[in-house]
């Protein structure tokens, strides 16, 4: 499903893209530059950022501008100078840290929906302050989201078929499950991890996000939803839809998804990771996307070397190569690649599952 021209589904004409273009290749190198491309589509990358700054040009050039900066400096907020985030599918976290952020996060993503967009769950109710706490610090959080988004850039919104299906770059569903949430969520640490985390999402990622539905509110949530409501731009608050009691969510998510897409834990069919999002996670169990993630940095490694620094290592270790002068591939194939069959099953938009009775969540 091809557009008629580059930025047409956000209403940019394809002077603006072209001019913007032109003056960052006057500032940054080609490279720089076509990493930023959300599904290998610079210029659909470009049109996003340009709405985004309401069609202005100039803002559009400056938060472009802002967001090079960001990658090629990243590691320096965190103490690791050389890490870029161009590098950042090379480097290594320790599995007992990535562990512990995976079991204190619970999240995945799982499919696409009808309109073709990648579908991303969290269950943010059951997430464990404790653990994020005392295990977690905050330069982890930022390390492992940045992480998540790459690889979900790069690789989940690839566009595939030919001519490829370019409504995956239309953004990413989201399904937020408040189930759980209670007071101990509202803490210092979590709010001013998830401002910070919006913000570099807005500043970094713009119009990543399609549709949010928030399930299962209870009413801690709208205390949490007014101190972050401020931060958040008016189109995006637009696009998140609220719904506070047991199954009134579902015939919302039936819009764009089949029931037996809809995973068990929220009301639907589907027993796609059931197992992981109905309290595995808390034993440190994997969704099959986390896996499919690690086996592609893996790969990323193989071909590159090992970019290896232990996230909060007081020291400060330099980086280590196991290569030198090599490049990234600008089209990997990982030894298992993540691609709509590992994540789907045989169409863009369903979900593998098998039939099963609703379950609750817990």
């Amino acid at each position: 499903m091809q557009e008629s021209q580059p930025g047409a589904r956000w209403h940019v004409e394809r002077k603006k893209i072209e001019r913007v273009y032109m003056r960052l290749s006057q500032l940054h190198s080609r490279e720089a530059i076509l990493g930023l491309a959300i599904g290998g589509e610079i210029h659909l990358t470009i049109a996003r950022y340009i709405y985004a700054r309401g069609g202005d040009e100039e803002k559009a050039w400056k938060s472009l501008s802002h967001t090079l900066r960001w990658r090629s400096q990243f590691g320096e907020a965190h103490g690791r100078p050389n890490l870029t985030v161009d590098d950042i599918m090379r480097f290594t976290i320790k599995d007992e840290k990535m562990k512990a952020i995976r079991r204190c996060h619970p999240y995945g993503w799982q499919g696409y929906d009808k309109e073709g967009r990648l579908v991303y769950m969290v269950r943010a109710g059951q997430i464990n302050t404790n653990s994020l706490k005392y295990e977690i610090s905050e330069s982890d959080a930022e390390i492992c989201h940045v992480q998540a988004m790459e690889f979900q850039n790069k690789v989940l919104l690839k566009p595939e078929g030919s001519p490829p299906d370019l409504r995956r770059l239309n953004g990413v569903t989201v399904i937020c499950d408040m189930f759980g949430l209670n007071i101990h969520h509202v803490w210092p640490l979590v709010y001013k991890l998830l401002k910070k985390i919006s913000k570099l999402d807005q500043d970094n990622y713009p119009e990543n996000l399609a549709r949010m539905f928030v399930i299962n509110a209870p009413l801690v949530f709208y205390l949490m939803w007014r101190i972050l409501v401020p931060h958040l731009d008016l189109r995006t608050r637009g696009k998140v839809s609220v719904f506070s009691n047991s199954q009134d969510h579902i015939p919302a998510l039936l819009e764009i998804m089949d029931m037996s897409d809809i995973p068990r834990c929220i009301g639907g069919t589907s027993v796609k990771d059931a197992m992981y999002w109905e309290g595995g996670f808390a034993n440190s169990q994997q969704h099959s996307s986390h896996i499919s993630m690690d086996e592609y940095i893996e790969h990323h490694i193989r071909l590159n070397g090992r970019t290896r620094v232990s996230l909060s290592d007081s020291r400060g270790l330099a980086m280590v190569y196991g290569c030198e002068n090599t490049e990234l591939p600008s089209n990997p194939t990982p030894r298992r690649r993540f691609t709509p069959s590992n994540l789907t099953g045989s169409t863009p938009r369903s979900f593998q599952n098998a039939a099963d009775t609703p379950g609750e969540c817990g």
